[in-house]
């Protein structure tokens, strides 16, 4: 299906389309691999949110983390996931050193340091852990959510609020039901080329059916003429033979 083809669903924002707010398994950066892949087994899921202490997202850990690990590799499971995403990324995990305990956050030292490191670069989602997360906001359009899927080659698109919390996600699994869905409504609006076909053999075999019962009335109604004049004709034959008598 083309974009085109969409129509009016794909300028339906996420939150239009029920994808936000909805909930969001996640866990934190300090949670074992191990624990990870335990989790998604039990919620059945692919993957999870890694969120910091106040709950914003710093990465995202799935199933395809797994993809060439051997037995040998067993111990790095043991690892924290932020640390072995930022392993996996070839950084170092960032996140210990993002402090949120009030007394600290609230001092004047820590805010002079904040505001430097602000002011010097801007924050990118997923930096603690090396990754460079796609995200959206709930006012993303289908075309855009789908652009990003497509573009960045991904399973899933975080949906995050004002400050950077997971509020959503949306799968391959989200698009596919939505296009199935869009694609099966198309179907039963418009009619398939079976169905027209069918529909003009009817028409022609009505109009077959018509027009010989036409002819049939038609023939009935010149038959009793044809005999009236058969009829004449023998009495006009007969007439000379009882004169010659």
């Amino acid at each position: 299906m083309n974009k085109a083809d969409l129509g009016d669903m794909g300028s339906k924002t996420a939150a239009e389309l029920g994808w936000c707010p909805r909930p969001v398994v996640s866990l934190g950066p300090e949670t074992s691999a191990i624990e990870a892949m335990l989790l998604m087994n039990q919620k059945q899921i692919s993957a999870v949110a890694v969120v910091d202490g106040v709950g914003k997202i710093i990465g995202n850990f799935s199933i395809s983390e797994m993809r060439t690990i051997m037995a040998e590799h067993f111990g790095a499971l043991a690892l924290p996931v932020g640390e072995f995403l930022a392993l996996e990324h070839g950084t170092e995990f960032q996140g210990y050193s993002h402090i949120h305990e009030q007394e600290v956050v609230q001092s004047k030292g820590h805010k002079f340091i904040t505001d430097r490191v602000s002011r010097a670069r801007p924050r990118t989602p997923g930096e603690e852990v090396g990754q460079a997360l796609v995200l959206v906001k709930p006012n993303a359009p289908f075309t855009e959510i789908l652009d990003k899927i497509v573009n960045h080659r991904i399973h899933r698109v975080y949906v995050i609020d004002d400050d950077e919390k997971p509020c959503g996600v949306v799968t391959c699994t989200d698009v596919l039901r939505l296009v199935i869905k869009a694609t099966q409504h198309q179907l039963k609006v418009a009619p398939t080329a079976l169905e027209t076909a069918e529909a003009q053999q009817q028409d022609g075999a009505g109009a077959a059916t018509a027009a010989a019962a036409e002819g049939a009335v038609g023939a009935e109604a010149v038959q009793p003429e044809i005999m009236d004049v058969q009829a004449d004709q023998r009495q006009q034959q007969q007439q000379p033979q009882a004169m010659a008598q």
